[in-house]
């Protein structure tokens, strides 16, 4: 896919001064922001113990969900201010009463998180806080097969440490001052999330018509975001928004002027994307009768008809089926994220707009941005269960004249799953990353496979060692009962930090969990490398005592790896070679993406020497690991290829 042109220029002032984030590194060792996708394994790590190391949790076993809001640290210096950003958030610690090390992360997505970890306003990057009563507020629940163990609400202690508060009693109403974000998670590496994400949004669309020729979106009209905050985008399903605003990974902050402090990226693991269809319509042309009665079953999808039905040129079911004999008139409905999100900029680049296709197409074609004539906000009441009836840019409901296979939007990963569930929205499409947290006990989708391949198993059908598409769980009682019953052949059930006695413990029967095939063997094209983004000018020595950043990502890590793996979301960059972690493995990944400059950085896959990885890779074309480290014994590198 041809790179976006950064056709926008952000303003930027002339003072510059450098300064050391806040941080209180003995109490708060990690407050992460970022990818929605990572949120659960990451929540995971935190407050279950390492199956390598044999060690206890790297935060403490007490655990809590709920919403969380972060306040960018230059929010007074637009006009108006730059909004608080609220999301899902879990926070893990040690002791109720005096904890000493408490933990927390923030799912506001990618770019966003990318914008309050690198936003620098004088007193620093913006800061984490939860809402005054949320001592009072019950448990969320909010990652599938993780027990929330505070459930009445977070202890007066834990929420002054978050808060930077003093009090001992549960306040109805306070100011918090809050505390800093350290680490960052992001679905892509800064370099793309800045370039392809951000100044795409944030420039100027002035074309005539939404669609191509002449549009080609590579300005999306949302900005400048600068002196005032950009549009936001709004979900087509409720009030939440995404908002939009200037940041810059490196040199001068384009809204304070400041010097933006050296920061490292630092690879996680391999995640696969999945795109999902509801099964709730079982009549004839419904996604419920495609994938379990239609003959032959609806098992894989193209990625050229994903293309083509995200930019209006089909709608009906059909047109995704790939077979003769399904009736018209059931429409496929296409469920699409915020344009800042990760997530969305993987299967943009990977899927709608890659080169094997027609690289001009994009989920935003036909939708006008704010800068274009006719631009349509806010002219329907989203609602949870319905689908929208009125065509309108932002919130989406997108139609060509009467043919109304809606296009629309969902903000975030958990919305867009929940929609995707829901019995009374059938025959949607959706896309999200893989994890247990996100799909455990959804119940009314099923993924497909993408151009023939499946991400996660050998193969799709039970006797190729795959599940048919459907997702693990359907226990009763998951995420709101502590003790539930054992669970049933095919099911996962129980809590990955339950204990085998005052909370059931994580197991599954026959649903066996994912080997990640198609990833690695490079043939499935919808993944990415998770990575950390935290500051300093090296890579960190991994510490558990006193945990430090790097030390937090090696114990996600060993969730996932190694024999004793307890977790199959992502493939681990690396990991805890034995128990006492004196060593660690090469990694098991055993493919890359090839990297490309972006914003002046020169690209370096990072193969050979990991420290000098840099320059951007989402587009990047699928090779084996082997063969950078090969082209290396004769002075070469893999670099620049495009998928």
């Amino acid at each position: 896919m041809k790179n976006f042109k950064l056709l926008c220029s952000l303003v930027l002032a002339a003072m510059t001064l450098i300064f050391v984030p806040a941080s209180s590194a003995q109490t708060t060792p990690i407050i992460a922001v970022g990818s929605s996708a990572f949120f659960g394994a990451a929540g995971l790590a935190a407050a279950t113990g390492d199956p390598i190391r044999s060690a206890g949790p790297l935060c403490g076993a007490r655990f809590w969900t709920g919403t969380g809001i972060a306040i960018d640290s230059r929010s007074t210096l637009t006009t108006p201010n730059l909004p608080t950003e609220s999301a899902n958030v879990w926070i893990a610690w040690d002791n109720d009463t005096t904890p000493t090390v408490v933990c927390a992360y923030l799912a506001t997505d990618n770019t966003i998180g990318q914008r309050l970890f690198f936003g620098t306003g004088a007193s620093g990057n913006a800061v984490l806080t939860v809402a005054s009563n949320a001592c009072s507020t019950a448990a969320g629940n909010k990652i599938s097969f993780v027990w929330d163990t505070a459930q009445a609400g977070l202890p007066i202690a834990v929420q002054n440490v978050i808060n930077g508060t003093t009090g001992t009693a549960c306040p109805s109403s306070g100011t918090a001052t809050g505390t800093h974000f350290n680490v960052a998670f992001g679905d892509i590496r800064a370099e793309d999330s800045q370039a392809i994400a951000s100044n795409r949004v944030l420039c100027s669309d002035t074309n005539s018509s939404p669609f191509f020729p002449p549009d080609g979106k590579e300005c999306l009209g949302y900005g400048p975001g600068v002196t005032a905050p950009g549009t936001a985008f709004q979900s087509s399903y409720s009030t939440a928004k995404f908002n939009v605003a200037a940041y810059s990974f490196t040199g001068t902050d384009p809204i304070s002027g400041l010097t933006i402090p050296q920061s490292v990226q630092q690879r996680v693991g391999a995640q696969a994307f999945l795109v999902f269809v509801n099964t709730t319509n079982t009549a004839a042309g419904g996604f419920g009768q495609l994938t379990s009665t239609a003959t032959p079953k609806m098992t894989s999808v193209s990625s050229h008809a994903l293309s083509a039905l995200y930019t209006g040129q089909t709608f009906w079911t059909r047109d995704l089926y790939g077979y003769t004999g399904v009736p018209s008139g059931v429409y496929a409905h296409a469920l699409q994220r915020e344009a800042l999100s990760g997530t969305y900029t993987i299967f943009e680049t990977q899927v709608i707009r890659a080169r094997d296709g027609f690289n001009a197409n994009s989920q935003e074609t036909g939708l006008r941005a704010p800068t274009q004539p006719g631009y349509t906000p806010s002219c329907f009441t989203p609602s949870a269960t319905a689908f929208p009836t009125v065509s309108c840019d932002n919130p989406v409901s997108f139609c060509i004249g009467s043919v109304c296979a809606l296009r629309t939007r969902v903000i975030g990963t958990g919305q867009m799953i929940s929609v995707g569930n829901t019995a009374s929205l059938p025959d949607t499409v959706g896309y999200a990353a893989w994890s247990l947290g996100n799909f455990g006990n959804k119940l009314n989708m099923k993924y497909l496979q993408l151009d023939g391949v499946d991400a996660l198993y050998p193969g799709y059908s039970s006797a190729d060692g795959g599940h048919d598409g459907n997702f693990p769980g359907g226990v009763t009682g998951q995420g709101t009962t502590a003790l539930l019953p054992a669970p049933t052949a095919g099911q996962c059930g129980g809590y990955f930090n339950g204990d085998g006695s005052t909370i059931t413990k994580f197991s599954c029967n026959s649903y066996a969990l994912p080997t990640f095939d198609g990833v690695q063997s490079g043939n499935y094209r919808f993944w990415n490398i998770v990575q950390v983004q935290y500051y300093g000018s090296s890579l960190q020595t991994p510490s558990f005592s006193p945990l430090n950043i790097a030390g937090f990502v090696l114990g996600a890590q060993d969730q996932a790896g190694g024999s004793t793996k307890i977790l199959n979301d992502f493939i681990p960059a690396t990991y805890c070679a034995n128990a006492a972690c004196s060593s660690t493995v090469a990694s098991p990944i055993l493919v890359f993406r090839s990297h490309y400059g972006l914003l002046g950085i020169p690209p370096n896959n990072g193969i050979v020497t990991p420290s000098a990885e840099a320059g951007g890779d989402v587009s990047g074309s699928i090779m084996p690991t082997q063969a950078e480290l090969d082209t290396n014994l004769v002075g070469g590198s893999i670099l620049v290829w495009i998928q």
